[in-house]
């Protein structure tokens, strides 16, 4: 009796897990970059540059700068930038790429920030 639950109990859980995996796995990511800039001239340059290496990768902008309206907290970005991506893998693979490191010390030099990828939801959890 035992072993007919475990293993019900276990079946379970691999049919959840594997949905979940299956919903999930076709997720966007989002590059979610908070920023204050340092040398307006010098980032200028960065974004110039880093526009076409993200489009290369898949990057899609979808917050570029614009106007913030603080809400609550005290969170009011100098800048706020929100790029999507299919994968991780693909954020990843953008910001290790040789195009990227060869302008990566720009945005080093001329920002402050804080970087992130949040993962996204998947049109299937929608319907």
């Amino acid at each position: 009796m035992y072993t007919r639950k475990y293993t019900k109990a276990r079946f379970n859980f691999q049919i959840r897990f594997y949905n979940h995996q299956k919903v999930f796995s076709n997720m966007p990511v989002y590059l979610v970059i908070d920023i204050t800039i340092k040398d307006a001239c010098l980032y200028s340059e960065y974004i110039f540059e880093v526009s076409d290496i993200i489009e290369k990768y898949g990057g899609k902008y979808l917050v570029r700068g614009g106007r913030v309206t603080e809400l609550s907290g005290g969170w009011v970005p100098d800048r706020f930038i929100i790029v999507e991506f299919e994968s991780k893998e693909r954020v990843i693979e953008c910001l290790r790429s040789e195009e990227y490191r060869k302008i990566a010390h720009l945005r080093r030099e001329s920002t402050v920030g804080k970087t992130i990828i949040a993962e996204g939801i998947s049109e299937q959890v929608h319907h």
